[in-house]
């Protein structure tokens, strides 16, 4: 995603670039996030890999620049850091809810087996 395009002598500056990045990519991926928790771990660095190649382009840095380095300047979360913020958040809701809704005795039978097919098995097992 090349986001320095030329409309004649102006072009998009790296902070433009970072804000159409909050706003347009970003939110389209956190929509899909319930899917990627169940990813493979070669999965999401996949996605890593595409968010810090997205922010290299945006702020017309060198290919083998950091990518934590590049994440920090833009002031975007970490793609793995951001997973967890949103199944954390998830957890909490679900949780809130009253003992018989249908997903908190769901969460609290997957707690209680040990299962590693529940999206929040990070906040359950330590």
């Amino acid at each position: 995603m090349c986001v320095r395009a030329s409309f004649g002598t102006k072009c998009l500056t790296p902070k433009t670039g970072i804000i159409l990045y909050k706003s347009l990519v970003r939110p389209c991926w956190e929509f899909a996030m319930a899917a990627w928790v169940m990813m493979p771990d070669c999965g999401i660095k996949k996605l890593e890999q595409v968010q810090a190649r997205c922010l290299r382009h945006i702020l017309e840095t060198k290919a083998h620049s950091a990518t934590d380095t590049i994440e920090v300047i833009a002031n975007v979360t970490p793609v793995r850091l951001c997973i967890q913020q949103l199944c954390a958040l998830e957890y909490t809701r679900i949780m809130c809810k009253p003992p018989e809704f249908h997903l908190h005795k769901m969460l609290q039978e997957a707690a209680l087996k040990h299962s590693d097919a529940t999206p929040l098995r990070f906040l359950i097992h330590p």
